[in-house]
């Protein structure tokens, strides 16, 4: 700024100058610059505001430097404080300086006694590494002695091993023979309330008390599942189950053998219905809440094996354990229904209850109380004491196991090993099987259920761990019939999957779970089932089926196969037992195809018997207890399935006859009269109507020609030739396939043999015909109706003195 103004000074001079020369000028050319004057003037006007202006502005700028020299003043003043600060700072570094001399002489010191230190280091290492020398010395000699040691160890840790197994073994041994000793204490124990085996009712006791009787009616009254079937006139096949008598045992999921345990008794204690309908009408009740005055009961036969009371005024409670009734009424009520029922089937079929003989079974580890209560119960549903016998369900068992037509057989003095898997309890039973046919008890115990409990669990347990316990116990707390309609679909899947080998099961899934998932999560359960660890093992078919893979399947049978493993060799370790070697299984669940082949690959040591139609064995058992003679002729396998079959009393003397057998449905047996001649009888059936089938039954009967002479026959059937009229003698017009019913017609005449069935068998139709060449001993032949079957069984009474 100093500049600036100095500057400008020379410039006011330099113009006070030139204004001095103009004057000078303007004074010599004042007469010739006379016109330029007055722009001069002009311009000096102008120049003097500028100098104006300049001057203004000098002083503006004076005043700025005043203003700058007063900030360079203070500048100044701190500039001084600063040199203050630096010289008290040189003062102090002075001062460090000194310090830090004196820590430098110490350091130094130090520096010497450290080197004075690594010297005697030095020194000291040189005496280590000679020590170490010495050191790796005693090591070679003391790795050779610890390996010495090792080898000493190993064999210590060997002996000690072999010690320990020893141990082991003892310990194992121990275990297992406190295991088996816990066993047979157990059946020990349960065994002294039991039947005892001297009271066990074998087969040879119904020949006397059934000889005379027309019909055998079987009841069994089973934990979760009841059921009832008839033997009458050789009705009952061992292969065949359209025997059982069920007319009412209908569900929304078709025909069932048999029906729930469960009965309904109203307030009155007047017996209101029983099964599928008890269980229905007490459903609704519950619903409406009006269930409390009434008495509903279900799996009641557990009571039989625990009752040791003579007194048959013992009580049973009720489901929901607030009320209680005599256990002899329910009983009688439950016979009494099953008694009626079958009564309906034949009102109207000229049979008399005095025509009839009951058995009724009970589970092998049944006491004598419980026996004496049902043989009670019985004669209060009306039944005579002389025409009802009380079977244990095992005897029953083994003697459909014991037919010569079930694969593999057992035969007399042989142990058998009896297991049944019923859906309330594990009944095993061992026992021999004598001389006179009777069964002897050796051993026999019931159980906690195993089979359908633990498959139930385990397939529950897949379900929740793709739902989520939250949403599958929320469809289990309020759906719950939903729930239990859902696990019945899935007990028949399991016991009706029969397709052993391929790849996956198809399994429903109720809606209204699929609808709490969706409510819920937002999701689809196809959705949820990909994101779980069954991603792989299982898949959905639309939204209410489960396709699940055979390894996931198999998996809900291990530990039911498991556990019957176990019991099974509990049981052949018993003193006695070990060379027991045949078993026979079952219980609904075993008719799994699953559940038989791991059975017979576990027992593959063993001889295996698992009846056909296990949920009917013990029925079906108590008809062949019936004491009938079975004679059969298998249709050929490639043509579906079937038989035709006699059944003759065993107090008759019989024999098939094989070389009347010709290339058609028919079985030939006799039966020695009293004269000592031989009667013929046939069985034949033609499943479609066909020329072939009649000419080789011609054929067949041509076989009993004795010259021209035949002999005494008689030949029943399903002949399948409706529009035949056996009074004129010929065939209807307009019947169907009127060549092979002419020439049934034609046989008949030219052989011999008169039909004398006339009562229609079928609807309208006439197609069981019965055959005899001598009509004058045939008394009668009806029609009576099956049941639940369209076809009606025909009973022809002939008037022949048989030899016994």
């Amino acid at each position: 700024m100093t500049r600036c103004y100095a500057k400008k000074d020379d410039e006011i001079e330099k113009l006070k100058k030139d204004i001095d020369e103009a004057r000078s000028s303007i004074t010599k050319v004042k007469a010739s610059y006379a016109a330029d004057i007055k722009n001069i003037h002009q311009e000096m006007s102008q120049k003097c505001t500028l100098l104006q202006n300049e001057q203004k502005r000098r002083k503006e700028l004076e005043e700025e430097k005043r203003n700058i020299q007063g900030c360079l003043t203070k500048k100044d003043d701190e500039i001084e404080k600063c040199q203050k600060d630096i010289d008290e700072a040189r003062s102090i570094i002075t001062k460090v300086k000194a310090s830090n001399d004196a820590d430098i002489k110490n350091i130094h010191q130090e520096m010497s006694q450290k080197c004075t230190l690594l010297q005697n280091e030095q020194k000291r290492t040189k005496e280590l590494e000679e020590e170490k020398k010495n050191i790796q010395r005693m090591r070679k000699k003391s790795e050779d002695d610890l390996a010495k040691l090792k080898m000493d160890n190993e064999d210590a840790k060997s002996e000690i091993k072999s010690l320990t197994d020893q141990h082991n073994n003892v310990k194992r041994k121990h275990a297992e023979d406190t295991d088996r000793l816990k066993f047979r204490l157990e059946f020990i124990t349960r065994q002294v309330t039991m039947i005892p085996p001297a009271t066990l009712i074998g087969m040879s006791v119904v020949q006397k008390s059934f000889q005379d009787l027309l019909m055998v009616v079987a009841i069994e009254i089973g934990t979760s599942y009841s059921g009832c079937c008839f033997s009458w006139k050789g009705t009952y096949a061992e292969s065949r189950t359209d025997s059982i008598i069920s007319p009412q045992f209908y569900t929304g999921e078709g025909l069932n053998l048999k029906q729930p345990t469960a009965v309904l008794f109203n307030p009155n204690r007047e017996m209101k219905c029983f099964g599928y309908e008890a269980v229905k009408q007490y459903t609704l009740l519950e619903q409406e809440d009006d269930h409390h005055n009434w008495f509903y009961f279900t799996q009641f036969k557990t009571m039989l094996v625990r009752s040791q009371s003579k007194n048959s005024a013992i009580q049973m409670k009720t489901t929901d354990g607030r009320k209680e009734l005599p256990a002899v009424l329910i009983y009688a009520m439950v016979i009494k229904y099953f008694k009626d029922e079958m009564i309906k089937c034949f009102k109207t079929g000229k049979v008399f209850e005095d025509e009839i003989g009951w058995i009724i079974t009970l589970p092998p580890s049944a006491t004598y109380e419980a026996q004496q209560l049902m043989i009670k119960a019985a004669k209060e549903a009306g039944i005579l004491e002389e025409h009802l016998l009380v079977l244990s369900e095992t005897d029953a068992t083994v003697a459909v196991c014991r037919n010569k037509d079930v694969k593999p057989s057992i035969s007399c003095s042989i142990k058998v090993l009896v297991m049944d898997l019923g859906c309330g309890s594990f009944d095993i039973s061992v026992l021999e099987i004598q001389e006179d046919q009777s069964l002897k008890s050796l051993l026999n115990s019931s159980f906690p259920a195993i089979g359908w409990h633990n498959i139930k669990e385990a397939f529950e347990k897949i379900i929740l761990d793709i739902v989520g316990n939250d949403i599958f116990q929320r469809f289990c707390n309020e759906h719950p019939e939903e729930r239990k309609q859902w696990l019945e679909r899935f007990f028949r899947k399991v016991c009706c999957h029969h397709e052993y080998l391929k790849e996956y099961v198809v399994v429903e899934t109720p809606m209204v779970l699929q609808e709490i998932i969706q409510n819920k999560t937002d999701k689809l359960i196809d959705e949820m089932i990909r994101h779980s660890k069954y991603s792989d093992s299982l898949k959905c078919i639309g939204q209410d089926r489960l396709k699940i893979k055979m390894n996931v399947w198999n998996q809900l049978f291990d530990i039911p196969v498991q556990q019957i493993t176990n019991y099974v060799k509990r049981v052949t370790e018993m003193e006695g037992f070990e060379s027991l070697s045949n078993l026979i299984i079952t219980g609904r669940i075993v008719e799994s195809k699953t559940m038989q082949e791991r059975l017979k690959q576990i027992f593959i040591d063993k001889n295996v018997i698992i009846p056909k139609d296990p949920e009917i064995t013990v029925l079906k058992g108590a008809i062949v207890i019936g004491n009938y003679i079975f004679h059969r002729n298998d249709r050929d396998s490639s043509f579906l399935g079937g038989c035709v079959f006699t059944d003759i009393k065993s107090n008759l003397v019989s024999d098939k006859k094989v070389e009347l057998v010709t290339e058609c449905e028919v079985i030939w047996t006799t039966v020695k009269l009293q004269s000592m001649k031989d009667l013929y009888m046939a069985s034949f059936h033609m499943p479609y109507r066909n020329m072939s089938d009649i000419v080789k039954l011609k054929e067949s009967i041509n076989k009993l020609a004795d010259g021209n002479i035949y002999k005494e026959m008689i030949i029943a059937g399903d002949f399948n030739c409706p529009d035949i009229d056996s009074d004129t003698l010929i065939v209807k017009p307009g019947a169907q396939d009127r060549e092979v019913q002419q020439a049934l017609l034609d046989t008949s005449i030219d052989l011999g043999p008169t039909q004398v069935q006339r009562e229609s068998t079928r609807y309208n139709n006439l197609l069981y015909l019965v055959f005899t060449n001598n009509p004058s001993v045939c008394k009668s032949s009806t029609s009576i109706p099956a049941g639940i079957s369209g076809h009606a069984m025909v009973v022809t009474d002939f008037d022949i003195i048989p030899h016994y």
